[in-house]
């Protein structure tokens, strides 16, 4: 009887094994299942809203008629004719306001040499704003070319306090403007192939002209002699030459600038003029002393002051 009793019970415990086993795998299927359910629910949402999202941002953003550009005002703090940035911005009037590359058209903008800065605004709803910043040029570079007939041209280019070289092309300024140009003093020495359209300068030569012609703008001799060019070529000093006709030599690298230096000649102008003395040459860079070439006078008069202005 016993056997039998344990041997019920053994049976008994099998089903209840292989019942709770059916069991299980039943719930693992439920559970799976019901995995797959969500996912292609939460798949499915995801997907219509996105196409919803598209829809709705292509008609009610790109296909939506109000914001189309209509105005397109473009401002400058310097002398390009307006028609011309327009034409390098390429913003056409009827296209969808956001549709506009605004990053593209500033780089464009930015690769022509005159541009230094333009930024671009959206104005609901069918405006768009340009304001450009332009770089100043503070001498000019000549470059001759040979034409393949042979014959010579010149090209001119400007060089702002950065040292970055920019076109100086008349067709895009006012008449104005280009007589301006031609009384930039002639940063003459640079090599040829330094001078391209959207380069910096870095020769530290040409950068200390650079910072002469800066300092040059805030120095009172200034008011009396108008500079004509400044020549590179030595390797230490500066070769400066003014419209009035006297010849500077500046060192190139001092302590402090040219702040010094630009006193010192306006202390012998000044000096030289109460003379009567006029000079064609002063050699600023020594230092003990400063050796001034007078000018030759004529044998048939008297010679006259150092013109100023």
């Amino acid at each position: 009887m016993a056997r039998k009793k344990n041997r019920r019970r053994e049976r008994r415990h099998v089903l209840d094994v292989k019942l709770a086993s059916n069991q299980v795998q039943r719930r693992r299927v439920q559970l799976a299942v019901s995995a797959v359910v969500a996912t292609l629910f939460l798949v499915g949402t995801v997907y219509g809203l996105w196409r919803g999202g598209w829809w709705a941002v292509q008609r009610f953003v790109y296909q939506n008629e109000h914001l189309q550009v209509r105005h397109f005002e473009v401002r400058t703090d310097g002398v390009i004719k307006e028609e011309h940035i327009r034409r390098w911005a390429g913003v056409k009037l009827g296209a969808n306001l956001f549709e506009i590359d605004l990053h593209a058209i500033k780089r464009q903008l930015e690769m022509q040499g005159m541009i230094r800065l333009a930024s671009l605004e959206r104005v609901l709803p069918d405006t768009l704003k340009l304001q450009v910043n332009e770089r100043v040029p503070v001498a000019r570079m000549r470059v001759r070319f040979s034409g393949p007939d042979g014959r010579s041209t010149a090209r001119e280019f400007g060089v702002d306090l950065t040292g970055r070289v920019m076109p100086l092309d008349s067709t895009v300024v006012r008449p104005e403007t280009s007589l301006a140009w031609l009384r930039l003093p002639l940063l003459a020495g640079v090599p040829v192939r330094e001078i391209a359209a959207g380069r910096d300068l870095t020769d530290p030569q040409i950068q200390a002209a650079i910072r002469f012609l800066r300092e040059f703008q805030h120095a009172s001799i200034r008011t009396q002699l108008q500079l004509a060019g400044v020549d590179v070529t030595p390797r230490e000093t500066l070769r400066v030459s003014t419209v009035q006709g006297p010849v500077v030599e500046v060192l190139s690298s001092t302590p402090g600038g040219f702040a010094r230096q630009l006193a010192r000649w306006q202390a012998i102008h000044s000096e030289q003029v109460r003379r009567q003395e006029p000079y064609t040459f002063i050699n600023l860079a020594t230092t003990n002393h400063v050796p001034v070439t007078l000018a030759v006078v004529p044998a048939s008069g008297t010679a006259n002051p150092a013109p100023t202005n």
